[in-house]
């Protein structure tokens, strides 16, 4: 068994979980960065999932790796799902390249993926 467990936390209102994740939250500074990510994190024989989005879409995927897509404008709920994903599937979960976060539309959910990643 993979050591992932999701963490409930209160978010600063403290009405509302938000989540972190034990799995290695890998949020790649551009193309050339993720790929580095992808090959280090092979080598040392973990199992990882990359996550593509509308502002990176997948491409050039090194074989044996399991992928998802994470609508940037979607609901929160599916940034979770893929966290709760990644929990029994992965050791690393390694963001494809994400917009800059001022002035995004995306800002919410760019927010809770830097969370994640307790960037």
């Amino acid at each position: 068994m993979l050591d992932c467990e999701i963490l409930p936390g209160l978010n600063e209102s403290d009405d509302l979980p938000h989540y972190q994740t034990k799995c290695q939250v890998i949020l790649s500074e551009d193309e050339a960065d993720f790929r580095i990510q992808q090959q280090y994190y092979l080598k040392k024989g973990m199992k990882i999932i990359l996550v593509y989005n509308n502002y990176y879409p997948e491409s050039n995927k090194l074989e044996g790796n399991i992928s998802r897509f994470l609508d940037l404008n979607g609901r929160d709920s599916d940034l979770y799902t893929l966290l709760r994903d990644a929990e029994r599937q992965a050791d690393v979960l390694i963001f494809a390249p994400l917009p800059p976060e001022k002035g995004s539309a995306t800002e919410a959910v760019l927010d809770r993926i830097r969370k994640a990643a307790r960037v």
